[in-house]
């Protein structure tokens, strides 16, 4: 269906993506099958990488996906966009006609974005970028800070919730009152997670971590029904995890027993933390 190259920066570890393009995924086409499909899910992902070629390039996909989250907005799905800004391929009309899609025909779930690209859709949205305080050193205060920004995106595009990750920082969960417990809107973060049992180094390569930590997070929150905090520091423990291995999906019998326990039972505390928003 087509083919990526990731190019892995020796010093940050950190991974770029090269296309093949065209490919065969940019010429999807909606038909029944998909659409009963949509509408039994429980959750859809939509990935704004699938708008990268519009229809002057013949193709199909960007459309397609757009009847897909109107397809699931006949059913209970909810549905997560997560932002997938690689140069050249976005820009911010394509974007946000996703993003006012999933608002206008279905359950915007969440939006799932990074560090670096909050600020461009806060742009995009006419919103300003509050930068960092330079008062600030507490990491929690400049979660927190993200956490606020987050609110504000989420109420701007119409999404119930906002994750934004951080890289090995963690990642910050803004919930809307229309999905929390308390009716109230509600901040949790996470500082990142490195196993006590696994590559003590540190990150290996970033291939895969992203994808990995919003599967945890989905389950863990949209199907389980996790609290946000508990939900969080999965996502960041399986994030973190693929982090600090070889490629993007390695194997399930190497996983450290921090991470399995994590996933297997309730723990009793946690380092993630929130905070009900007035």
């Amino acid at each position: 269906t087509g083919l990526v190259v990731a190019e892995v920066d020796k010093v940050t570890r950190d991974a770029s993506y090269v296309f093949d393009t065209p490919s065969a995924w940019d010429y999807l086409e909606f038909n029944p099958e998909l659409e009963k499909a949509a509408e039994g899910a429980k959750a859809v992902v939509v990935g704004t990488i699938a708008s990268r070629l519009g229809s002057e390039y013949g193709a199909t996909t960007a459309d397609a996906v757009q009847k897909v989250c109107r397809a699931a907005g006949q059913g209970t799905a909810g549905v997560v966009l997560d932002v997938n800004l690689r140069p050249p391929w976005y820009t911010p009309h394509a974007v946000l006609n996703f993003a006012e899609c999933i608002a206008n025909h279905s359950n915007f779930a969440m939006l799932k974005l990074n560090d670096d690209e909050l600020p461009l859709l806060e742009s995009w949205c006419g919103l300003s970028s509050s930068p960092q305080s330079a008062d600030s050193t507490n990491d929690y205060d400049m979660a927190m800070q993200i956490g606020e920004r987050a609110a504000l995106l989420g109420k701007t595009i119409g999404a119930k919730r906002v994750c934004v990750t951080r890289g090995s920082k963690g990642a910050v969960l803004y919930s809307s009152s229309s999905v929390t417990p308390s009716n109230k809107d509600q901040i949790a973060t996470n500082p990142g997670f490195v196993s006590s049992t696994h590559n003590a180094g540190g990150t290996t390569d970033t291939v895969g971590a992203g994808d990995s930590f919003l599967a945890a997070l989905i389950k863990s929150l949209l199907l389980d029904g996790q609290e946000d905090v508990m939900a969080l520091k999965r996502g960041c423990a399986l994030g973190g995890y693929v982090a600090q291995c070889q490629g993007a999906v390695p194997s399930h019998e190497d996983a450290p027993d921090d991470l399995r326990l994590l996933f297997q039972n309730e723990p009793s505390s946690s380092s993630s933390s929130f905070m009900d928003l007035v």
